[in-house]
């Protein structure tokens, strides 16, 4: 099995705020995402599947946008509970 890989949008507060990209490195997953988003909040990248959140990495500040990378192995993903998502939220 493999999870589903490209570009799809990230979103906060009602309002698209930036893209997160699905890519496969091997035999992992790896998550990428930059947003433009101004909070003092401390924010987490979230997948939305089967209307539960699950988690895949904190956003870090850099040159004033919000980043992430994070990769994963199936396993880890499918005992997050990761399913195939087009649905991203802060």
């Amino acid at each position: 099995m493999s999870f589903r890989t490209g570009e799809f949008p990230v979103t906060a507060d009602g309002a698209v705020v930036g893209r997160v990209t699905i890519t496969q490195d091997g035999l992992l997953t790896v998550f990428s995402c930059i947003c433009e988003y101004k909070t003092l909040d401390i924010l987490r990248l979230a997948a939305v599947c089967r209307g539960k959140y699950v988690p895949l990495g904190v956003m870090i500040p850099e040159a004033g946008l919000l980043r992430t990378k994070k990769s994963f192995t199936k396993n880890a993903l499918l005992n997050a509970g990761y399913e195939d998502s087009e649905l991203f939220h802060l």
